[in-house]
């Protein structure tokens, strides 16, 4: 069996979920660029630490399970279209598609970085035997002339900002391969994700208007199919773990606003190591004495710098 993670970080499985812009056209990775970079990412995480400027994560298993869509469902090409069973197979797993990144056991890597140079594409095209792009700048650009797919990506991305466990108890369960995040900190550890609070479905349809989809209607599912996986995954959420996320009041506040009300089967919620104060402090006891999170008994403190005056908010719920 699979390695899980430690149980005072719930547990992860080891189980990988990769998302990349994809190529457009038949096949989104027609070169292998994503699939290498994603490979030397993942190679990465198990043998190199991640860490923020108080702690150090533990690394990933060595020995996973992948879910890469392209491999992992049916598709079809103009010379192999899908059977009737293969059909009802892809349609069910498009349906849920957002599971898998949103889902609090899984973790996700994210593929920011571009392709390779043209040069490289050009030699793996002419060991093929095809012409796979057309060069559009000079030999030291970077991207393909056609723009890359991007809108479920984007949609991926923020549904893995949803629920996962975020503490040096276990593993990273979210990488932004050739982000922001990606460079070394100090000793050569790999800095941690900037995890930001979860966006509504109103900010991501925004978002998305300005993405690429192959196909335009793509966008209108993709709003509606987070907001379906978000109120499913936060209602039947029983933990939440965002410890170290950098989150202040206002962080705090926006995911209070946006998504506390949803979590009716909470029991335990902790953020730890936050600046949320005082401030923050009064916030969440506040939203908890409306009646949000009915089933709460567990709120963590640790290191939320919220004094004596943050802890008279937190005795007037006991």
């Amino acid at each position: 069996a699979l390695r899980r993670g430690p149980a005072l970080s719930g547990r992860a499985l080891s189980v990988v979920v990769l998302s990349h812009r994809r190529a457009p056209g038949a096949h989104p990775d027609r070169v292998g660029a994503a699939i290498v970079r994603l490979c030397d990412a993942m190679h990465a995480a198990m043998t190199t630490a991640v860490a923020d400027s108080q702690y150090t994560w533990k690394t990933l298993p060595g020995e996973v399970a992948v879910y890469y869509d392209w491999c992992s469902l049916y598709h079809e090409t103009p010379s192999r279209p899908r059977t009737s069973e293969e059909e009802a197979a892809f349609s069910a797993a498009r349906s849920r598609r957002l599971m898998w990144y949103a889902h609090a056991l899984t973790t996700c890597f994210f593929l920011f970085a571009p392709g390779p140079p043209l040069a490289e594409q050009r030699r793996v095209s002419e060991a093929l035997g095809e012409t796979l792009f057309q060069p559009c700048c000079e030999p030291s650009g970077l991207a393909p002339p056609a723009p890359l797919e991007d809108g479920w990506f984007e949609a991926e991305f923020h549904a893995a900002t949803l629920a996962k466990s975020w503490t040096s108890s276990g593993w990273q369960q979210v990488y932004d391969v050739g982000g922001e995040t990606e460079e070394r900190g100090e000793g050569g550890r790999v800095k941690l994700f900037a995890r930001r609070p979860p966006i509504g479905p109103a900010e991501l349809h925004g978002l998305l208007s300005s993405r690429k989809f192959a196909d335009a209607a793509d966008a209108e599912l993709a709003t509606f199919l987070y907001a379906k996986t978000a109120v499913t995954t936060l209602r039947s959420a029983t933990r939440l773990r965002f410890n170290s996320s950098g989150w202040g009041p206002a962080q705090l506040q926006r995911f209070i606003g946006l998504w506390l009300p949803d979590c009716e089967r909470l029991e335990t919620i902790s953020f730890a190591s936050n600046p949320i104060g005082p401030e923050g402090a009064a916030m969440l006891c506040d939203s908890l004495r409306l009646g949000h999170c009915p089933l709460a008994e567990a709120l963590n403190f640790f290191n939320n710098q919220i004094g004596d005056e943050g802890l008279v908010h937190v005795a007037s719920l006991l």
